[in-house]
């Protein structure tokens, strides 16, 4: 743990706040985000085609050009990150962190969104189904489902408020997650010590839930509808999306 720091006795402290749109010069949703080895945040421009680098204040490093509409990025290893996009298309590409160019771009012949990297593998959500890939893109199982946030072993029902919880061995429901303070769940991540954040995009929270899917606490309240979410380990930072995706707000957890 970072300092004997145990994160589900931390208040999250508001480090800065700004708009997608002003920082990164597209008026966009962003419907995913992931932290660089570096500490930079990549943000996927929806309607843009882009995939933005912006430093710890959202301030605009780079953006790369792609193809079709970005939906969600993650990171594969040290000098990759991999991308899907949505729309019309059907592909994932695979971007060099230290070059910030598209290295490969692969057709799934599925529209795909949400992705997730764990031990070496990758996890899409399509539609009705998660596809999981080795670390160069070659299919190797898929499963069938539905969902919308993903964190390869937790996702989110949007329409049943619900957020199920599966076993990482063969990726079987094994608890189920409701509350009344939990409406429109979207955004889902994990940090180091397996508690989980969920985003309420029509209830205005974050709830923080332990990886057995008993409610902790609601962590944060009052904001316009949060819908992407993101934990830094590195930082113990939260990132959240809100206002449909076009401001970011970033969270210190701070020992009380």
């Amino acid at each position: 743990m970072n300092g004997g720091t145990i994160l589900k006795e931390c208040l999250p402290k508001l480090v800065t706040s700004f708009s997608v749109k002003e920082k990164c010069g597209v008026d966009t949703c962003v419907y995913g985000m992931c932290c660089m080895p570096d500490n930079k945040l990549l943000l996927p421009l929806y309607n843009g085609n882009k995939l933005a680098v912006v430093n710890a204040n959202g301030d605009p490093i780079k953006q790369i050009n792609v193809k079709s509409r970005m939906f969600d990025v993650t990171v594969l290893d040290s000098n990759t990150e991999v991308s899907t996009h949505d729309g019309h298309s059907t592909t994932m590409s695979f971007i060099n962190t230290q070059t910030l160019t598209v290295n490969k771009t692969i057709d799934l012949g599925v529209i795909c969104y949400a992705i997730t990297c764990s031990d070496n593998e990758l996890y899409i959500c399509c539609y009705n189904k998660l596809m999981i890939l080795d670390n160069h893109g070659n299919k190797q199982d898929e499963i069938s489902t539905k969902r919308q946030g993903e964190k390869k072993n937790v996702y989110t029902s949007y329409n049943t408020n619900t957020c199920h919880f599966l076993r990482s061995s063969d990726l079987q429901e094994i608890r189920r997650f409701t509350h009344l303070e939990l409406k429109d769940p979207y955004g889902v991540t994990s940090d180091r010590e397996g508690n989980v954040y969920i985003a309420g995009c029509r209830s205005g929270n974050v709830l923080q839930v332990s990886s057995d899917a008993i409610l902790i606490r609601v962590l944060l309240s009052g904001l316009p509808n949060p819908y992407v979410i993101l934990f830094d380990d590195n930082r113990d930072m939260l990132f959240v999306s809100c206002g449909s995706s076009v401001n970011i707000n970033i969270y210190k957890m701070i020992k009380q």
